[in-house]
């Protein structure tokens, strides 16, 4: 399979904003009848928020998986892994029909663009959107943060970086994210975050479990052991209450909104080995390839139990 030529190889290097649009669009160009890129919001920055939607078929009412990356700006990795996701479902379309037959994907591989492109520019540990604060001289929300299910429990410190921001959904990229969940209402909603080697699914808020816990569990679990088959990675797995030290602080996270509100009967967050935020160009490869296997894994563990 060689990599698109009309942009930088996401497999070596971290890509812009324009980059991955352009990638997106390239795929289109290249597979007209698979695939369809749209605009579906902007940034505070007026950078233009794109999703990639994959489909054998056109019938409108189909399973739908949801894929986001890059939530946090600095989580650039996740990106390069929603990119992976999308490349092995056109361009490694062969291997990947079976899931294609069952599934739409719907791929959102930036969803912070301006956190991200602050990140790669000017501070690389910066996590936040990029919107200023009313009445203050601080800048950005945590996108993970600024969702209205476990909202009242998360930071209200304006210079924290993980601050939940004014109001839930006071931000554009999460209230796409929100548009998105409710108009497709997907089968599965996957998130991509780093780094710590982990598959989870909710909730954040509380220790109490969803309804369908042991369903989840087991998809995870899929993920977990298809990973360790194949590389010896040990991803661990639970709720994220269960493995996140002071939770509740993670409350107004997508994964609990997407579960308690949106109704999505199958949510994980899967968060990338690696090591760091920023992986080192030679090791983008192998950390995508790894969560491929994991997340291949579980859609294929959906396909008959949905």
């Amino acid at each position: 399979m060689e990599p698109c030529e009309t942009v930088p190889d996401f497999r070596q290097d971290y890509l812009s904003h324009r980059d991955i649009n352009d990638y997106l669009d390239s795929l289109q160009a290249k597979f007209p009848k698979l695939v369809r890129v749209k605009t579906i919001g902007y940034t505070f920055e007026k950078r233009a928020l794109k999703s990639i939607h994959i489909s054998v078929s056109s019938l409108q009412v189909r399973k739908i998986i949801l894929i986001d990356g890059g939530m946090h700006g600095r989580e650039w990795c996740t990106i390069s892994t929603a990119l992976y996701c999308a490349s092995q479902l056109t361009e490694n379309f062969d291997a990947n029909k079976d899931l294609l037959d069952i599934f739409d994907f719907v791929i959102v591989p930036c969803i912070n663009a301006d956190g991200y492109e602050y990140s790669r520019r000017y501070k690389k540990m910066w996590r936040k959107s990029r919107r200023p604060i009313h009445f203050s001289r601080f800048i950005g929300v945590d996108c993970n943060r600024n969702f209205s299910v476990g909202w009242d429990e998360a930071c209200q410190k304006t210079s924290s970086c993980t601050f939940r921001g004014e109001r839930p959904f006071s931000e554009p990229e999460t209230r796409i994210i929100k548009y998105l969940m409710h108009s497709l209402k997907p089968t599965f909603y996957l998130t991509l975050h780093s780094f710590s080697k982990s598959i989870m699914f909710p909730y954040a808020f509380t220790k109490t479990l969803p309804e369908n816990w042991s369903s989840l569990r087991n998809l995870a679990r899929a993920g977990y052991l298809a990973i360790k088959k194949e590389t010896g990675t040990k991803f661990r797995i639970g709720s994220v209450s269960s493995l996140v030290k002071n939770s509740k602080s993670s409350g107004g996270g997508s994964l609990d909104y997407a579960h308690k509100t949106a109704k999505i009967p199958f949510v994980i967050v899967m968060e990338l080995s690696g090591g760091g935020f920023q992986p080192s160009n030679t090791a983008i490869y192998g950390i995508i390839c790894e969560c491929w296997i994991g997340i291949r894994a579980m859609c294929s563990f959906l396909k008959n139990k949905t």
